[in-house]
């Protein structure tokens, strides 16, 4: 957690509880040591005054009650990381939606983040001069494709698809759709697949075909679409079948070690290397972002995810004589 999130998180634990939170308590929130509290402590008091008060019979702390029972503010904007993201996200998206069936609805929403960003101060015209949100990468995706889907995923209904994968080949399907999911700034859906009796993701890039059937969908339990489409790397997870061990070196290792790979990865520093395991199924992914850090990684194991690095590495020097 970044220091202004734990700044931001004792704020609002302060203002929200009468009585004083014990340090250990306000440790485990913050994820991070009693000292790191107590030194965030000493920051807010120096630099915003704020009223924190000490309770030694409770070795908590807490805000100074003041007569009216008002708020203690800090200046400012105060938002997290993923608040200050999902708040530009929305704007940007306000902004570029100017027609259709949700532009008067988002217009409403767009007054509504003005006035929030006006209660502080804060003109929303600048706001959007200093944060940015860019959606880069994204596949653009025809709305003869995207409707059907949405319908038949509100309606409880099956679609017949025509899915071209990423060597070309193309089938048609009979799916039962279960979740649409943006990953990546991409659209993917998850569904029971018909043609291959099992649960699928498929990148909606590639669906050059969608209609919606009359068929009712196969239900599947949630439990069963957790367990086979979280707990590998990636997108197209699957099952986890194997735990790649990763080796980062030089800036590679700072970057990483900062970066959620996987929620069950254990990271752990090696003289100056990050050694990194997490679990994965279908290697295509991990194989694309284990190379963007070219030298500056290694794969320990397994073999098979080494030789598949090995070969793509192989290919792209032959590429170039």
């Amino acid at each position: 957690m970044q220091q202004l999130d734990r700044i931001q998180l004792l704020h609002r634990q302060f203002n929200s509880s009468k009585r004083a939170i014990h340090i250990d308590e306000l440790a485990r929130m913050c994820e991070c040591s009693a000292e790191v509290v107590k030194r965030t402590i000493k920051m807010m008091r120096e630099l915003w005054n704020a009223p924190i008060f000490h309770d030694k019979a409770r070795k908590g702390y807490r805000y100074s009650i003041n007569d009216d029972h008002v708020l203690h503010p800090l200046p400012g904007l105060w938002l997290t990381s993923d608040e200050l993201q999902a708040l530009a996200s929305v704007l940007a998206i306000t902004e570029s939606l100017n027609q259709g069936l949700m532009s008067d609805a988002l217009k409403n929403i767009e007054s509504t983040l003005h006035k929030l960003l006006l209660s502080k101060d804060i003109k929303p015209e600048n706001f959007t001069h200093i944060i940015q949100y860019i959606a880069q990468g994204h596949s653009l995706i025809d709305n003869t494709i995207f409707n059907p889907i949405v319908n038949a995923l509100l309606t409880h209904k099956q679609l017949t698809i025509r899915y071209t994968n990423y060597q070309q080949t193309s089938t048609q399907r009979e799916v039962s759709p279960l979740k649409l999911v943006n990953y990546r700034q991409n659209w993917y859906l998850d569904a029971y697949c018909e043609k291959r009796h099992g649960l699928r993701t498929f990148h909606l890039s590639r669906i050059t075909f969608a209609a919606l059937t009359n068929t009712p969908a196969r239900r599947i339990d949630p439990e069963q679409q957790a367990k086979h489409f979280t707990p590998a790397y990636g997108i197209f997870a699957g099952p986890a079948t194997d735990t790649a061990s990763l080796i980062f070196r030089g800036a590679a290792a700072f970057e990483v070690a900062k970066q959620e790979w996987h929620p069950e990865q254990i990271g752990q520093w090696q003289g100056d290397a990050y050694h990194l395991n997490l679990p994965f199924g279908e290697p295509t992914e991990l194989v694309r972002d284990i190379l963007q850090f070219g030298p500056d990684v290694e794969v320990l194991a397994p073999e098979s995810l080494q030789e598949l690095v090995k070969a793509r590495l192989k290919a792209a020097i032959e590429r170039y004589g």
